[in-house]
């Protein structure tokens, strides 16, 4: 039975499906963010008028009798500016040193998802400068049924196979990398080559839509 599932799998395409969802969990978490701007005013906001520390910006701070002084302006600048780079700072701190270890750490399931799907991802934040991330399978290959699946999983945890990471006996697998501007110019040629093609089939769709009607 394990023969004839291996034979299945050698003999089967390789499915595009599994780099499909790899590209759109990408594409979801773009939008994460450390700290929430809606948050951060809204506790800028319940600090200042909530708690009174508007107050801080008044020429006057210890106010009796119902006497309000007018704010300075260099003073309301200062206090709303010191309480939203501190709420700021602490946004940042939990989400990097608590919610991360604790609640969810959507960067390293992301790279959970890349070793599981066999499929490695190469990214370019800058011109020469991007991220490598080391997905490939330690078991050879995804294209597999659940049952095989879930005992991939269970060997990985009884560790009774190698480990992800990209050199031997490691587990890094995400790097900082610089490539050479020859291989960034090679890239951007063969980007623009397949957006021609894009361009070319959907005008040809286009128009052979349009003399359909």
């Amino acid at each position: 039975q394990q023969q004839q599932r291996l034979q299945r799998l050698l003999i089967a395409p390789v499915s595009i499906w599994r780099t499909y969802f790899v590209a759109n969990e990408w594409n979801e978490i773009q939008t994460i963010r450390k700290t929430s701007l809606p948050a951060q005013l809204l506790g800028v906001l319940f600090i200042l008028y909530g708690l009174g520390a508007r107050d801080l910006a008044s020429s006057e701070p210890n106010q009796v009798d119902g006497y309000a002084a007018e704010d300075h302006y260099l003073l309301r600048f200062a206090t709303i500016a010191f309480l939203y780079v501190v709420l700021g700072l602490a946004q940042w701190v939990y989400h990097s040193f608590v919610h991360v270890r604790f609640v969810e750490d959507p960067l390293g399931q992301f790279v959970d998802l890349c070793a599981t799907s066999n499929i490695s991802v190469f990214i370019l934040s800058g011109s020469v400068y991007g991220y490598y991330i080391h997905g490939r399978s330690v078991h050879g290959y995804a294209d597999t049924d659940m049952w095989e699946m879930r005992e991939h999983l269970r060997k990985e945890e009884n560790d009774l196979t190698g480990r992800r990471g990209l050199l031997p006996h490691s587990d890094a697998q995400t790097f900082e990398i610089f490539v050479p501007p020859l291989l960034r110019q090679q890239w951007n040629n063969v980007l623009l080559n397949v957006l021609h093609e894009v361009g070319a089939a959907a005008s040809g769709i286009g128009s052979g839509g349009g003399g359909g009607g």
